[in-house]
């Protein structure tokens, strides 16, 4: 598979579908395909030593919850001599959920829906909810910060008659 391809339902970079069941809630069990280097100096010059599932909640598919179950493992790099459990793209380190998932528990509560109703539709905390808020607009704050405003504005549709 060629880099940086997103898988259609996962929306995430180099991951591959392996299998999917459910209908409410519906399970994705993924591997991540892309290549791996240590996170304290880079190198790829690695050796698995455990491997463990994670399961990541993630965004909905039509109305029905996903969880995102994937393989993920334990390195030893021979050149550092350190260990690290294996990072992947789109979620952050002690995560438990996907960026996809945040941005749509954010935009869900931007379009009107109450912190309580997200937080019950969504099986989540107020608290969190409330982060991932503050976090979405955060970053909508930085995308508009250094975006020019015009000095002069013309008038040229304005009409200046009583009628």
């Amino acid at each position: 598979m060629p880099p940086n391809i997103h898988e259609p339902i996962i929306g995430l970079p180099n991951f591959k579908i392996i299998s999917y069941q459910g209908t409410k809630l519906i399970e994705i069990l993924a591997e991540y395909t892309g290549t791996i280097g240590c996170i304290h100096c880079g190198s790829v010059n690695l050796r698995k030593k455990e491997r463990f599932q994670r399961m990541l909640k993630h965004h909905s598919i039509g109305l029905a919850h996903s969880v995102l179950l994937v393989q993920t493992h334990k390195f030893y790099c021979r050149d550092c001599g350190k260990y690290f459990n294996q990072r992947l793209p789109g979620v952050l380190p002690y995560q438990r959920s996907t960026e996809p998932f945040k941005d749509e528990v954010a935009t869900k509560h931007h379009d009107g829906s109450s912190i309580l109703k997200v937080s019950q539709r969504l099986a989540l905390g107020q608290a969190t909810v409330g982060r991932y808020y503050k976090r979405y607009l955060g970053r909508e704050f930085n995308e508009h910060k250094n975006a020019s405003c015009p000095k002069i504005l013309g008038i040229d549709e304005k009409k200046f008659s009583k009628n």
